[in-house]
């Protein structure tokens, strides 16, 4: 953001307060809010997010709240194209836009400018990681995410598959950001093969070294 655009942030953990203080000081500041939470922007997901229901919001302008399905893919990149004209917009109308949430890298987006690079479709890629899901199940693909980078699978729901996918593309197009869709398409064969594999590895020999840790010594 420019250094001309005040901005009002607002973070801190899940259920730690921050809906009610960010209504109150748009109240006392005449602010409205925009989020910066992963989970709050997708319509359905109400549980576990600490979504502030209409009566909550007592009147308060709450912007980037239940604009998505659960089915589209959504980015970092994308919050910020959405976020930075939302607040410059408030701005414009002399209000005080308030930036609250829990999701480390938006907030980071629009409070240090972060400015992104296209990310190539990758088409291939997805085409291929959903003909795995089919076969395999979405828990199945989840799982690798999961076990490759806990802390992103955390904020993503195992049936929300575009999520999956899209973590799964961002991750891939950083090795080869340039390389045509059919490198996309053959890193996508590449781990439908080695997806089986994997699953019957961590099912068979994970749980034993689990019992051998719990097992008592003689």
């Amino acid at each position: 953001m420019t250094a001309k655009q005040p901005l009002l942030v607002v973070t801190g953990p899940t259920a730690s307060g921050k809906t009610a203080l960010s209504i109150r000081l748009a109240k006392a500041l005449d602010g409205e809010v925009v989020s910066a939470d992963s989970m709050q922007m997708y319509r359905g997901m109400d549980i576990g997010t600490a979504k502030p229901t209409r009566e909550e919001m007592e009147g308060v302008p709450h912007h980037l709240i239940d604009v998505l399905e659960p089915s589209e893919t959504f980015s970092v990149a994308d919050y910020a194209a959405l976020a930075r004209p939302l607040i410059l917009e408030i701005g414009r109308r002399g209000r005080l836009p308030i930036l609250t949430g829990g999701t480390g890298l938006y907030i980071q987006a629009i409070t240090q400018n972060i400015q992104f690079s296209p990310i190539p479709s990758d088409e291939g890629l997805r085409r291929e990681l959903r003909q795995l899901a089919q076969r395999e199940g979405n828990e199945a693909l989840f799982s690798i995410l999961r076990d490759c980078d806990p802390e992103s699978a955390a904020s993503i729901h195992p049936n929300n598959l575009g999520r999956v996918i899209e973590d799964y593309r961002k991750r891939f197009s950083s090795f080869a950001p340039s390389a045509p869709e059919s490198y996309s398409r053959e890193i996508g064969r590449v781990i439908q093969t080695l997806l089986p594999a994997w699953l019957q590895f961590r099912n068979t020999f994970v749980p034993i070294k689990k019992k051998e840790k719990e097992a008592p010594a003689s």
